[in-house]
């Protein structure tokens, strides 16, 4: 480890008496996997290796390493540790375009390569003036300290994480089940089309929509092209005609069983699933999860009425032998964020109340002061919420609740009515970024803008809407991960980090497999620091 800036020696230490403790060495193999290997001058690995600070360039490699070789004893050690990563340090500083290599941050950060940069020494002294270049980009963008307080600690949690167990018998039902509703609605396409097509040819499925039983020339409607080839979209036709309704139907469980469970299953290594979780993958700063993707797996169960089943995908995933599930999440949190930020009384003192906020809008909105409010009412309301603060429109709205767009229009009208907030928080944050360039969330994160003043009205709409999504998502990511640090320090004061493993992150929710012995105190700390969080 070089010394720089960042983790220089004290002034009466001279360089030449500064001895190095050990080597990291990481071997990239032909195969493209990379291997690294700790060698220690004084042959005492875990009490060198903590010591010094950890200057490096995907740091969440090292850890993962770190922890397969010397097992549970290594967590707390992991947690205490101070890293400096260089890859994650410049997504904060430009987060549309993180580094993917080492020499991809050198140019983020201005500093000239040459053809020695393929030597390891050089290597080491580029990293080392990486690090110091970080450091005053990130203190000028007063961004330093979510680095270092937040994503730096946050580093050990995310690399531990660990696989989670797998029900592979129901999820093979499951996929059983969806098969035969997919072979239901395959035949009654069949039937309702007047003949046999490939279902999943968009060329044959626009001919039969729209050059035989002409539904956009009956509806009166003009459907535009969804693709370069010129295709139209068949959920506008939806309304005019069963089979497009169909069709919508056979695609979705197409794509639950191709996705949560034919590929769930190729990912599974005994019993059990390991993803990949990408800190510097969201500009937003919200962690992401690959290869595969267990964060978009379904919360809500599946009802297949014609079958008198159901699916819930969520119930594949079990604890270990001895250990039970305990989650946690923050309820409605990106509402919360945007109450918050938009410093609005009416709808902070709504969130005050027993009642769930949705159904309070819902009453204000339908005039039901004293009936009660049904469950499909509650989720027409929360959609229409989460259009209006986003900017979704009225053409999502209607894709949304199976609408027209006058009827997505005149809904949305009313509804800024009964709540302007929604409206003039958007115009506050918009006129703000058109005037900074930038927006910066609770936790200090950062964003810019160049295309909010746009003269393309398409590429100005976009960067609209990324601008509303950052502010409120990543918001509330910076909360999430501040929850994630703060349980982790908690279990630890209590010697509870052995018994309980993070699992999932899933945006605003989070998912400990706990051993049963110690659930009462685990969950009682754990829910009163979110709360705080």
């Amino acid at each position: 480890e070089g010394f720089n800036q960042l983790n220089k020696p004290a002034d009466i230490c001279k360089w030449s008496h500064c001895m190095p403790v050990g080597i990291i060495l990481s071997i990239s193999m032909q195969s493209a996997t990379v291997e690294y290997y700790f060698l220690s001058v004084v042959n005492k690995h875990k009490q060198t290796i903590h010591r010094c600070r950890k200057l490096c360039c995907d740091a969440q490699e090292l850890i993962i390493f770190y922890v397969d070789k010397y097992g549970e004893d290594c967590k707390q050690d992991n947690q205490n540790w101070i890293f400096l990563d260089v890859k994650v340090g410049c997504w904060l500083l430009d987060p549309d375009h993180p580094p993917n290599r080492f020499i991809d941050a050198l140019d983020i950060l201005g500093i000239d390569k040459c053809d020695m940069k393929k030597t390891a020494c050089f290597l080491l002294l580029l990293q080392s003036c990486a690090a110091e270049k970080l450091y005053h980009k990130l203190k000028q963008h007063d961004l330093w300290k979510l680095f270092i307080d937040i994503e730096m600690k946050l580093l050990p949690i995310i690399a531990e994480v660990r696989c989670i167990c797998v029900d592979k018998q129901k999820l093979n039902e499951m996929g059983n089940i969806l098969e035969e509703q997919i072979n239901v609605l395959e035949e009654e396409a069949y039937k309702s089309a007047g003949k046999r097509f490939q279902l999943n040819s968009i060329q044959q499925l626009s001919k039969i929509l729209y050059d035989e039983l002409k539904l956009d020339q009956k509806a009166n409607v003009k459907v535009k092209p969804t693709s370069s080839l010129g295709l139209k979209s068949t959920s506008i036709s939806a309304s005019h005609h069963t089979l497009p309704g169909v069709i919508l139907e056979y695609r979705h469980l197409q794509k639950l069983k191709s996705t949560y469970i034919d590929a769930m299953l190729q990912h599974v290594k005994g019993n059990c699933i390991f993803t990949t979780w990408e800190q510097t993958a969201a500009a937003t700063g919200r962690l992401t999860s690959s290869n595969p993707n267990l964060q978009s797996v379904p919360k809500q169960p599946l009802s297949i009425s014609s079958l008198q089943k159901c699916v819930q995908l969520r119930s594949a995933f079990i604890a270990r032998p001895g250990y039970v599930f305990l989650g946690a999440d923050f309820q409605h949190i990106e509402f919360r964020v945007f109450a918050h930020l938009a410093k609005d009384k009416s709808l902070s003192e709504m969130f005050q109340q027993p009642e769930d906020i949705f159904i309070t809008l819902a009453r204000l909105w339908l005039g039901k002061n004293g009936e009660k409010i049904s469950l499909d009412e509650r989720e027409k309301t929360k959609r229409i919420v989460y259009a209006v603060i986003y900017g979704a429109g009225a053409a999502k709205l209607t894709e949304f609740l199976k609408i027209t767009e006058d009827e997505a229009r005149n809904i949305i009208t009313s509804f800024n009515g009964i709540c302007p907030v929604l409206q003039r928080f958007r115009q506050q944050v918009l006129m703000e970024c058109q005037k900074l360039g930038y927006l910066i969330t609770i936790g200090g994160r950062r964003r810019n803008f160049p295309n909010i003043n746009s003269c393309n009205s398409q590429t100005r709409y976009h960067t609209e809407r990324q601008a509303i999504n950052f502010i409120i998502q990543g918001s509330a990511a910076d909360l999430c991960k501040l929850a994630m640090l703060q349980v982790e320090q908690k279990l630890a004061e209590r010697n509870l980090s052995q018994a309980v493993h993070l699992v999932l992150q899933i945006h605003d929710e989070l998912l400990w497999e706990v051993n049963i012995e110690n659930i009462i105190p685990v969950q009682g700390k754990t829910y009163d620091t979110s709360s705080r969080s």
